[in-house]
């Protein structure tokens, strides 16, 4: 059978040699491009006509990036051919686009709420499927004693505290006038950290309080969105300043017990007792992190609604421990306390930490099963046949 040719669309993310190995896998021939800067904020239409001409000299079959671009689902849809796009970001705003609708469309997302709730508005383009890992990859990363050594600790946690300056919360505290509004919001913040499974933010965001942040930090949606002001407001303000309080006190809370270790970009970050580590190379260095802590933290952004995020996936690809804050989709493909464990609050989060701690051959059958899961359902080979298949494309 005669090869297909793909063009995988770059950006700054993680994963982008693993999908291109995968497709070279599946007897694929991968050519590459970066994608426009303008590509990020809007139809770029001088991009797509680059695209048309790469289209026709190389023949392309269909195009794949990781998450969803209205300038490539319109490109594919001017040259007729399919677009394949799988979302891992949230929020991801443009997924809600009104060239989300484009018949050459097919849109896998981690979030399966995010699936449903398009689908309910009538989408036929977006489904639900989870993330993947490459094992192959992974499964010949061998560790040294050296570093056992460099990454051996009780608890690890790589992750931002999404602190920067340039976050929306913060530039609205600056900005509004309307003391009630912040306080309103800090009430709420703080009632949502008390739950999981559930997130009633946008609920909240009634008319009143709306009308003060737009005042403050206006955003106008394009038209034929498929989404709302509030959802916006919600998972780009609300969302990013809970993963700060939250991962702040979650930090500190542990690390009073525990060695605990955080990897982070931000090198003057310094929560509790926790060691700051740096950042850690996502191919190389993160893997081993995972595999020699005791214990793996994962605490998803509230702006994912039911979906398992790629640290989730990474951590037990790399047969490392997770412990995790609960998310729905988790119930779809693993099962509690024998592949991963979850929390519900702050206080079972505590005592399951300290337990599994102390509860060496628990934890590593736990750990070993979650990367035997992985590496039977959850490898991008497999997952990208699945897609392929999907979209009726033949291999």
């Amino acid at each position: 059978m005669k090869k297909l040719n793909v063009l995988y669309v770059n950006w700054k993310c993680f994963g982008a040699s693993d999908i291109v190995y995968a497709l070279e896998r599946l007897g694929l021939t991968v050519y590459k491009i970066e994608i426009s800067d303008n590509s990020h904020e809007r139809i770029d239409w001088i991009f797509i006509e680059e695209l048309g001409k790469i289209i026709e000299k190389y023949k392309i079959e269909f195009l794949i990036s990781f998450n969803f671009f209205p300038t490539l689902s319109e490109a594919c849809y001017k040259y007729n051919r399919k677009y394949i796009a799988w979302v891992y970001d949230s929020p991801s705003l443009k997924i809600y686009y009104p060239s989300i609708i484009n018949e050459c469309n097919y849109v896998f997302t981690f979030d399966s709420a995010i699936a449903h709730e398009l689908n309910q508005k009538g989408v036929r383009t977006v489904r639900y499927i989870p993330l993947a890992v490459n094992m192959d990859r992974l499964n010949v990363l061998k560790g040294t004693s050296n570093d056992k050594l460099r990454y051996q600790c009780d608890i690890a946690f790589v992750g931002s505290l999404y602190n920067e300056k340039h976050h929306l919360f913060e530039r609205l505290e600056e900005k509004a006038d309307n003391p009630y509004l912040i306080g309103y919001l800090n009430g709420l913040m703080e009632a949502q950290m008390n739950i999981y499974g559930y997130n009633f933010l946008s609920e909240c965001l009634k008319k009143d309080i709306l009308d003060e942040i737009y005042k403050s930090m206006p955003f106008d949606l394009p038209e034929g969105a498929l989404t709302n002001i509030e959802s916006v407001y919600t998972d780009f303000f609300i969302c990013r300043r809970m993963a700060f309080l939250e991962r702040t006190r979650i930090l500190k809370c542990l690390s009073e017990k525990y060695n605990l270790y955080h990897y982070t970009n931000d090198s003057k970050a310094h929560i509790g007792n926790a060691t700051n580590k740096g950042k850690v190379d996502y191919y190389d260095e993160m893997p081993l992190a995972f595999r020699y802590a005791k214990v793996n933290l994962n605490m998803s952004l509230r702006s994912i609604k039911t979906g398992i995020p790629l640290r989730a996936m990474d951590i037990m690809g790399a047969g490392g421990f997770l412990l995790t804050n609960y998310q729905e989709d988790f119930l779809l493909h693993f099962e509690p306390d024998k592949d991963f464990v979850f929390w519900g609050c702050i206080d079972e989060l505590q005592d399951k930490a300290k337990w599994y701690i102390n509860h060496d051959s628990s934890r590593r059958k736990i750990a070993e099963n979650g990367k035997n899961i992985i590496e039977k359902n959850h490898t991008y080979t497999k997952t990208l046949r699945k897609m392929l298949c999907l979209a009726s494309i033949n291999i």
